[in-house]
């Protein structure tokens, strides 16, 4: 499993919250969290500031609350858990697998599970991908053929009587 992670695990870009104009960026590698700050003012005393960055590995962000304030200030909350997980070796695979792996696992699955797979991430909204579908209706998918409907009976003919 640990081929399918590549190099850099995570990676996301921000401004930081108004009034401030600075960008930062945050890398997650295998080993280490990388955090990278351009600081942007027309106020004298910054108008020399260069680019910064710190790195550190994941045993030390872990301890670091100060880099870990500065991250849920930029980027939320929700990304520094994220970055947590990561360090701590929590990661999803699923999330990571190649799209043919994934849409053959789907084929397994039942047209509802399907539905309801696509509305899990922004990952699995593949599975509402024309390749699925028509796999699908065309019965190509395992199992699928058991879903697929008849062709609709011609209407009845009716008759206006006089």
């Amino acid at each position: 499993m640990a081929s399918l992670l590549q190099e850099n695990l995570f990676e996301t870009r921000a401004q930081a919250p108004a009034p401030s104009k600075d960008f930062y960026q945050l890398i997650v590698t295998r080993k280490e969290v990388i955090f990278r700050w351009w600081k942007i003012s027309l106020r004298s005393e910054f108008r020399e500031a260069k680019p910064g960055e710190l790195k550190e590995s994941h045993e030390y962000f872990l301890d670091d609350p100060s880099l870990q304030i500065q991250i849920a200030v930029v980027f939320g909350a929700n990304t520094l858990e994220h970055i947590f997980n990561l360090c701590r070796g929590n990661f999803d695979f699923l999330e990571r697998l190649p799209d043919p792996l994934l849409l053959y696992i789907i084929s397994f699955l039942e047209l509802e599970d399907i539905a309801r797979l696509s509305q899990v991430s922004h990952r699995f909204k593949m599975a509402n991908s024309p390749v699925v579908w028509s796999a699908l209706l065309f019965g190509t998918m395992r199992g699928s053929t058991r879903y697929l409907l008849p062709l609709p009976e011609a209407p009845p003919t009716w008759h206006i009587l006089p």
